[in-house]
């Protein structure tokens, strides 16, 4: 005997039936308009921001460049030194406004991960509801076998939507690893370019300070620079010569390696052509500064005690290192000629990219010809027995 809807059974699941009709429809039609309305933020409202800055960066940059490339003057220092901090603020503005963007997104992305999760747990309940009630009760109260077909098609579709949710938040939860990574990076560049933009300010406030606005004083003062620096060249190559240190193999000559100031021109050791570090464009310590910095190990400023042959040493105040030793790792910082005190002469840094399995190395640096140009070599252990390996530790 066929049951009737009026037994209590059978409203039971007519209404449960309503429901899941009801509730498969709703989400049917709620769910495509929530994606749509809760998905995170279009970053159209960024673009235009981000290319604005990215031409300001631009535009900053070859202003600088064409200064260079005048006549050393303290003047033209001067307006090469307001042209480097406008690029770097605009710099610092660009990242700010990446860092903004993916704020907003990471936020709409937590939200629809929280959405998902409540719309999975609704609709878990519901299938819970409809798997306690008999298949033959399912079956019986149904008006007829397309009633009851229907009422399957809707407790599939019930389970593959939290299926669809659980594999969507998964997804989101991996985009919002990403996204908070990339925060991490941006806010650590933005640092760096307020550092670089202090640098600027500084070394601007000391050039007027030292020169007394005199062209004569900054013609003096830069002269006292190359002729101090051709000596320590000088010394540096009697000093490899005296120790023997392996010239290595050359693996490649020219090209960036990544570094920002690859385009400044060489030789440049007047003001307003150091790095975040207080270090010259294109030798080799502001090269390995930048390397360790952009692979995320620790440097401080070295506020003038920049040479080379003076990273090893422990009581140094700019080099935050774990420890000093003559067995390399990848990372860290190779210094020669080893330091035998006394001399006052620069030194040569490069960074560790690789060690071989048979001990050799491969370093990267800038300026080994005393030419500001970058390349690769590799070292046998034999060639590289006079050099100090500093390992520096994480930020």
């Amino acid at each position: 005997m066929k049951l009737r809807t009026t037994t209590p059974a059978s409203t039971l699941s007519y209404a449960m039936r309503v429901g899941i009709v009801v509730s498969v429809v709703i989400m049917a039609v709620m769910v495509p308009m929530q994606f749509f309305a809760n998905r995170p933020a279009s970053a159209d409202e960024y673009d235009a921001k981000i290319q604005a800055l990215r031409d300001k960066v631009s535009s900053y940059e070859k202003e600088a460049n064409a200064l260079r490339a005048r006549a050393d003057t303290l003047q033209n220092t001067l307006n090469r030194l307001s042209a480097d901090k406008s690029k770097i603020q605009a710099e610092i503005d660009l990242y700010q406004a990446e860092y903004d963007q993916l704020v907003k997104d990471i936020k709409a992305t937590e939200k629809r991960i929280a959405e998902n999760r409540q719309a999975s747990g609704e609709l878990i309940v519901q299938s819970s509801l409809s798997d306690d009630i008999p298949l033959v009760v399912r079956l019986a109260s149904s008006d007829n076998l397309a009633d009851y077909i229907d009422g399957e098609v809707n407790r599939t579709s019930i389970r593959n939507a939290i299926v669809k949710k659980t594999e969507e938040n998964e997804k989101l939860k991996a985009q919002l690893k990403e996204k908070q990574a990339k925060v991490k990076k941006v806010l650590d560049a933005q640092k760096l370019k307020r550092d670089e933009l202090a640098s600027k300010e500084a070394q601007q406030q000391q050039l007027i300070a030292e020169t007394r606005n005199s062209e004569a004083g900054y013609q003096k003062m830069i002269q006292s620079s190359k002729s101090q620096i051709k000596k320590f060249q000088q010394m540096q190559q009697e000093l490899r010569n005296r120790q023997g240190i392996g010239s290595g193999s050359y693996v490649t000559v020219g090209g960036s390696g990544g570094y920002p100031w690859a385009g400044v021109g060489y030789p440049c050791w007047s003001y307003g052509c150091s790095d975040p570090w207080q270090l010259y464009y294109r030798e080799c310590v502001s090269y390995v500064a930048w390397k360790l910095s952009s692979q995320g190990y620790g440097v401080r400023a070295f506020g003038g005690a920049g040479n080379a042959y003076q990273w090893p040493s422990t009581t140094s105040s700019y080099a935050v290192a774990q420890k000093y030793g003559t067995n390399p790792r990848a990372g860290d910082a190779a210094v020669l000629p080893a330091y035998t005190g006394g001399a006052a002469w620069t030194g040569h840094v490069m960074y560790v990219e690789e060690v071989y399995s048979n001990g050799s190395i491969r370093v990267s640096e800038y300026n080994w010809s005393g030419d500001g140009i970058y390349s690769e070599r590799t070292f046998s252990s034999s060639e590289y027995g006079g050099m100090i390996f500093i390992t520096f530790p994480r930020r």
